[in-house]
């Protein structure tokens, strides 16, 4: 028989989004409504439980900004005859069991640090097995799947999934560090982690990964959102599909300028870009409804700089409606490059030279210089990594062509002002 979780990632009750445009509710685009969403999708698929992954509240002070709403939602969904169940994140210590004891049928999975594993039945006689564990307290340091006695391990003859909140593959953090090598070793047949706000289970090829958050919180968390199903065939195989019911998508778009690009043309580019990207189906909207872009302004012309002064009156302004997706300037990011030559300027014994022969090196990939250029930059990026002061949980290396293109925008953006005479010579 058939068995179906609605699994949820972070929620963060007690946020909402800031530097909407006019006339945009930010309630509508809150966390908090897209748990109201994510309860009503697990109303109309008639599933069988729903998990809370951790960091349902944003921090342990919105006990009140939480209570209603994780309450109502609770409520709906037993007196539908749907199970629910939550771990605890960091986020949420102390305010998530003080809720769970509030509200009736809300069950804590591993309260306290104690690995427990529950048996759920669903409603066509369907079983799945879930072993799970949260947060003692907001700074874990070590990784709580070592832990995990022997007895709750393997499948048990059942269907089993493992929930944690933790940050995988990381070899330092405060927030439960988690080895792939011993979450794969347990025997389930997967784990639905939480703490990471961009989603990965969906490109996972052990069934290990984020669900992410449940709503977009700002222009960090690009892409889909939304919660997951999670379907146990009567065969037992499982099925994951992400359901991207967030309200609000924050996205990367780029507008490239060439020789010809005017300051008069931009307003029509802009909608272009919009009109495409609304007609991508590989971004797979969902319910979406508000596009919150930040746009990537590249290339070279002469009037750039006019080009970029008329965009950036555009940011936070008025939107642009196409089809069913309203589309709004969040921020935007100059990233286009001066009219300079770099052969001539390369050749001069200054400071404007040294940084002309940096950028030359960089744009060839054979160029000891360049590997040179990227192993230090990467060495920075490592000195920040390990400085607790610094740590980010979505922190990803970027690849060479990322890089290149990163150290060359900076590049570019320091020769002009040297050639313009705000540097010093050296």
């Amino acid at each position: 028989m058939a068995f179906e979780l609605l699994a949820v990632g972070d929620i963060h009750l007690g946020r909402t989004p800031q530097g909407l445009p006019a006339g945009f509710e930010p309630e509508r685009f809150s966390p908090r409504a897209a748990w109201q969403a994510a309860v009503e999708e697990a109303l109309r698929r008639k599933v069988d439980a729903v998990a809370l992954l951790g960091d349902v509240v944003d921090h342990d002070r919105n006990f009140l900004e939480a209570y209603s709403p994780l309450r109502q939602g609770v409520e709906k969904l037993l007196a539908a005859g749907i199970q629910v169940v939550a771990i605890v994140g960091n986020h949420d210590v102390e305010v998530l069991p003080r809720l769970a004891r509030e509200i009736s049928g809300l069950r804590l999975l591993g309260a306290g640090g104690a690995w427990e594993a529950l048996e759920l039945r669903g409603r066509a006689g369907g079983t799945l097995r879930l072993v799970g564990w949260s947060f003692p307290r907001p700074r874990v340091t070590e990784d709580p799947v070592a832990s995990l006695p022997a007895a709750l391990r393997g499948r048990a003859n059942l269907p089993t999934l493992g929930l944690v909140h933790g940050e995988l593959d990381a070899s330092a953090s405060y927030h439960a560090p988690l080895r792939r090598t011993l979450l794969a070793a347990c025997g389930f047949d997967g784990w639905l982690l939480g703490h990471v706000h961009q989603p990965t289970l969906d490109s996972s090829k052990d069934s290990i990964g984020y669900l992410g958050s449940l709503v977009g919180l700002d222009a960090g968390e690009q892409g889909r959102r939304g919660p997951w199903s999670v379907r146990v065939e009567a065969n037992g195989a499982i099925r994951f599909e992400h359901l991207p019911l967030a309200r609000i998508r924050w996205e990367a778009l780029e507008l490239a300028l060439d020789a010809d690009s005017a300051p008069e043309q931009v307003e029509s580019q802009l909608v272009r870009l919009f009109e495409a990207a609304a007609k991508a189906p590989a971004r797979q909207w969902g319910d979406a409804e508000l596009v919150a872009v930040r746009l990537a302004v590249r290339g070279r012309s002469s009037r750039r700089r006019e080009i970029v002064q008329r965009l950036r009156e555009l940011e936070q302004g008025t939107p642009v409606s196409t089809g069913s997706l309203t589309f709004f300037l969040e921020k935007l990011e100059d990233r286009t490059q001066p009219e300079l030559e770099l052969e001539s300027l390369a050749k001069q014994h200054h400071a404007a030279g040294g940084v002309a022969r940096r950028l030359l090196a960089l744009q060839d990939p054979a160029s000891p210089e360049r590997s040179a250029l990227l192993r230090k930059a990467r060495q920075r990026e490592e000195t920040l990594r390990s400085n607790p002061s610094f740590v980010l949980p979505e922190f990803q290396p970027c690849d060479d062509e990322t890089l290149v293109r990163e150290l060359t925008e900076q590049g570019f953006q320091l020769l002009e002002r040297l050639v313009q005479g705000e540097g010093s010579d050296a």
